[in-house]
């Protein structure tokens, strides 16, 4: 019985240790990556709709940019370092109001 008691306490410690580390390490990133926010704005300049070929779905082409509002709006080129190097990636999150959930009053019913 002491054998699994203390078994089961160095596994709690090493688990304690590990998410004591994988906490540290995260809050560190993210410091980091909310202090780099300042740089980068998305643009969204164009929002095409089509219908796709399955019945009832669309195809929804957005086109974007994304620009340096510390530099004045210059736009950043994502074809080029650092943005094609790893561990680089991008996220665009994209959201609305749930008051306008239906489409009312859209010009295409079905959207």
């Amino acid at each position: 019985m002491r054998t699994t008691t203390r078994k089961r306490r160095i596994a709690q410690g090493l688990m304690l240790g590990a998410l004591a580390t994988l906490a540290l390490a995260a809050r560190g990133q993210t410091s980091l990556a909310w202090e780099q926010t300042k740089y980068f704005q998305y643009n969204i300049l164009n929002v095409a709709v089509a219908p796709a070929t399955a019945a009832g779905s669309w195809t929804v082409k957005v086109m974007f940019s994304v620009s340096n509002p510390a530099a004045g709006g210059v736009p950043w080129d994502l074809k080029t370092a650092p943005f094609q190097t790893a561990p680089a990636n991008m996220t665009l999150d994209i959201a609305w109001a749930g008051k306008e959930f239906t489409n009312a009053g859209s010009t295409g019913a079905a959207l």
